[in-house]
């Protein structure tokens, strides 16, 4: 049972790759083909809520451009932890670091921040958040935005598989952002 299972989530994921492939080459609305990346993420692997977020044309701040979140759990787009600005300023000024493999994994919210950063941890509760992932959207070397994965109904040590998963589409994501910006250059 459980082999079947694996299979069919990795005929769900590979399906998702494919059409989302097809939408980053047949749309110019990024807004529209991040949404489908971030439901997609979401809807595969059962999460409570996926973030797809981007610099903006400055280059200075993280926004996030499209979320989906699973019923019964309120949208945090405009929340950005501080543990995560740490890490995308650690990205940027990390040369020596292949950008497109560090990952931002907390499976336990309440065990990394409950003692050593009981504010932290207040706001997590406050939005149910038990585990977050985070990896980075890379372009030729350059860090162009994240998916952001909250858990919020239990915490969740996510595989191995799932986290190629994630980097996956996100090449995918990082392409789509980068043809944005260069048809933005365009016109």
């Amino acid at each position: 049972a459980s082999i079947y299972q694996e299979a069919q989530q990795t005929k769900r994921q590979m399906a998702l790759l494919h059409r989302l492939s097809n939408d980053i080459r047949d749309s110019l609305d990024i807004s529209k083909v991040l949404g489908q990346i971030a439901k997609g993420i979401g809807e595969v692997l059962n999460l409570n809520r996926c973030l797809v977020r981007r610099f903006s044309t400055d280059n200075m701040i993280l926004k996030t451009e499209q979320e989906y979140s699973s019923k019964n759990y309120d949208k945090t787009a405009d929340l950005i932890f501080q543990f995560e600005r740490e890490w995308i300023q650690g990205l940027a000024e990390d040369d020596d670091v292949d950008k497109s493999l560090e990952i931002l994994n907390i499976p336990s919210v309440k065990n990394k921040f409950e003692v050593s950063n009981p504010e932290m941890y207040k706001i997590a509760e406050l939005i149910n958040l038990k585990s977050y992932l985070a990896v980075p959207l890379v372009a030729r070397g350059k860090v162009l935005g994240t998916i952001n994965v909250h858990q919020c109904d239990r915490e969740r040590n996510f595989l191995p598989e799932e986290i190629e998963f994630i980097f996956r589409v996100g090449s995918e994501a990082a392409i789509a952002l980068e043809h944005a910006a260069l048809f933005d250059t365009i016109n």
